[in-house]
């Protein structure tokens, strides 16, 4: 499964309405901007979304941004429906085997994972 789409809403650096993102080609995806931009809003959304299928004591309040009172939300749309799976503080539709599979096998890396591969074989060397 391939993720089409994501829509976060009062998540972390995403105040109020949602923002929506779409992915349409196959490859991989490159995030680049400005400091407090929403580049890693946008990454622990999706991280978390996937990681809350796993831990059911994460809950999405705990990263509910700060300065609005209206409740947060994540939507990940993938290829294989139309619909898309929702985490919110009364939904949690990522909370089946194939969720927890997926979460497993993510292929999340950030800076700090790179930092770490790259510190690792350099002293291999």
């Amino acid at each position: 499964m391939r993720v089409t789409g994501v829509e976060i809403a009062n998540y972390r650096a995403f105040r109020g309405d949602s923002f929506k993102l779409e992915i349409t080609n196959r490859s991989n995806l490159l995030i680049y901007g400005e400091n407090g931009s929403g580049k890693s809003s946008l990454y622990y959304s999706i991280q978390d979304f996937l990681q809350a299928a796993s831990d059911a004591r994460l809950k999405i309040e705990t990263n509910r941004h700060r300065f609005n009172a209206l409740p947060a939300s994540i939507r990940l749309t993938l290829n294989d429906r139309p619909e898309p799976y929702e985490w919110s503080p009364t939904k949690r539709e990522q909370s089946s085997t194939a969720w927890r599979d997926i979460d497993k096998d993510k292929g999340f890396l950030d800076y700090r994972t790179l930092f770490r591969v790259h510190v690792t074989v350099c002293e291999r060397e």
